[in-house]
């Protein structure tokens, strides 16, 4: 079989490639993309800095300044947390794969798209590590599994078939954390929390007053879905972009009596 690291013609990307491609396609609750989201934090750090530069700079004027930096950074911050996490879960839902090797003195493979669930990437660096369970890829290049031709899917899903069952065979797989789901992408992982959050709150195990802690809810939810805190695809951020506009929809649709 033609290896997929052999074809040299197919477009490869580097990991900041194929993250400036997601940039474009990584949407929030209310349908903005990511880039479009960073580049409205942009514009206000702008007119933040047209706003101190019409001033006459007094320390009123500069302490004011730097709380509206501050805001712009938490919110990219958190941004980029967001956009990090839904990266590497569409890497574990084979949305995009990438191939790298172990030494310099081992032939590249292909990193079988469950490893994203904890492989800890380095963009810039090109390369993935787990401390944990010893591993490290470096020399890392990417590719988006749609923009390949029908032919090459195929061979790609064909050799996924065939290191996943050497993996088997070799009893070598890195053991995944009982909550990790097959295949269990972004999406997936949204639609468990948001399922989560509406039993808790149809059987009062959430209640009105409680939508007030979002946090205090968030971590009801995790609890429910027997996820530790820190799981990759539950953050905070996770559940607040995608999971807390529940909450209105939930005291709409609740019987008034209850």
């Amino acid at each position: 079989m033609k290896r997929l690291q052999d074809q040299l013609h197919l477009n490869w990307l580097t990991p900041n490639e194929l993250f400036e491609r997601f940039l474009d396609v990584t949407r929030l609750a209310d349908g903005t993309t990511i880039r479009e989201e960073l580049e409205r934090i942009r514009d206000g750090e702008a007119f933040a800095d047209q706003g101190l530069s019409q001033t006459d700079q007094t320390p009123e004027d500069v302490i004011l300044y730097k709380q509206k930096r501050e805001e712009w950074d938490a919110a990219r911050n958190t941004l980029m947390e967001l956009m990090e996490e839904e990266f590497l879960g569409a890497g574990a839902e084979g949305q995009w794969l990438a191939i790298g090797r172990r030494s310099p003195f081992v032939e590249e493979e292909i990193i079988p798209p469950h490893y994203w669930d904890f492989l800890a990437l380095d963009r810039a660096a090109r390369n993935a590590k787990s401390e944990r369970h010893g591993l490290e890829v470096s020399g890392l290049r990417c590719l988006i599994l749609q923009d390949l031709p029908r032919e090459w899917r195929l061979h790609v899903l064909a050799e996924l078939d065939e290191i996943n069952a050497a993996i088997r065979e070799a009893g070598s797989r890195p053991p995944v954390a009982p909550y990790r789901k097959a295949n269990a992408g972004p999406k997936s992982k949204r639609s468990e929390m948001v399922n989560a959050f509406r039993e808790l709150f149809s059987t009062g195990a959430i209640s009105k007053i409680d939508l007030a802690n979002k946090k205090g809810v968030w971590n009801k939810v995790l609890s429910h879905l027997e996820v530790p805190e820190g799981a990759r695809g539950y953050s905070y951020n996770t559940f607040i972009t995608h999971v807390s506009p529940e909450f209105d929809k939930a005291l709409k649709n609740r019987n008034p009596e209850n």
